[in-house]
């Protein structure tokens, strides 16, 4: 719960920086695997209130094990995509990288392309 925790505060903190909402898949996921979450817990609880003659003898009926088996893997399944969508909001957050170079070279190298790009269109003429 506390890991849930600092992440929702770090999407609503990454929401603040970029001043535009995060996307709703992602609040999903985060939403997805809370439940996910809250469900592995009620399930490991509901395991250790068993009677103490039981747990003493190490048996676990074979429904608990199955269904502990199946809120663990979804548990696992909902935190991978909870790891991709944080991975998407970082993505979504971090400014575009800046060319490399000086200003005046890319300047240069535009305006050589725009002269190539539109020498080859001087000798023909295109007419309606």
């Amino acid at each position: 719960m506390m890991e849930h925790a600092e992440v929702a505060s770090l999407l609503y903190r990454m929401e603040y920086l970029c001043n535009i909402p995060i996307h709703i898949n992602i609040r999903t996921a985060l939403n997805k695997y809370h439940e996910a979450v809250c469900g592995t817990q009620a399930m490991r609880k509901q395991i250790s209130t068993m009677s103490k003659p039981q747990q003493q003898r190490g048996h676990i009926p074979d429904t608990q094990d199955l269904l502990l088996i199946i809120t663990l893997k979804h548990l696992a399944a909902t935190t991978r995509k909870l790891r991709v969508a944080l991975w998407c909001a970082v993505q979504m957050t971090l400014p575009l990288p800046q060319p490399v170079g000086r200003q005046d070279d890319q300047v240069s190298k535009q305006a050589t392309l725009r002269n190539e790009h539109t020498s080859a269109f001087k000798e023909n003429s295109f007419r309606l």
